[in-house]
């Protein structure tokens, strides 16, 4: 069985570049995108993802609040949180919220699905 994915991010080309790159690796499904963090806890408690790719700055609720309200009421859904501003303090409040991997965009296509599939692992393991 796929991976079943979320990908949430308010840039629209890089939501639409993430999934089209998950999706194309073959071995993960995209069942969803949000633009928000509200959005994402909504689709997600619908939808039921393995794994939810999360930016960390959205309008509405950021992904940090996002990922702690996630890991609170979905425990077995894993978070890769992806940002354009990898600095050190974003990656320990992103460890803090309760993130399995923490990725800078830069890092690009094969990064991205890695971290994918090895949250996806110990999504199903648990």
């Amino acid at each position: 069985m796929m991976p079943r994915v979320l990908v949430v991010d308010d840039d629209t080309l890089y939501a639409e570049a993430a999934t089209a790159i998950l999706v194309e690796d073959g071995e993960i499904e995209v069942v969803g995108r949000a633009a928000d963090g509200r959005e994402a806890l909504e689709l997600a408690l619908a939808l039921r993802p393995d794994v939810v790719v999360m930016d960390i700055n959205m309008p509405v609720m950021d992904g940090l609040e996002a990922t702690r309200s996630l890991r609170r009421l979905l425990p077995s859904t894993k978070v890769v949180v992806v940002t354009s501003s990898p600095s050190a303090s974003n990656r320990w409040s992103a460890r803090g919220a309760g993130a399995f991997a923490f990725l800078a965009k830069e890092l690009g296509t094969d990064a991205l699905v890695e971290a994918t599939l090895s949250a996806a692992l110990e999504a199903v393991a648990r």
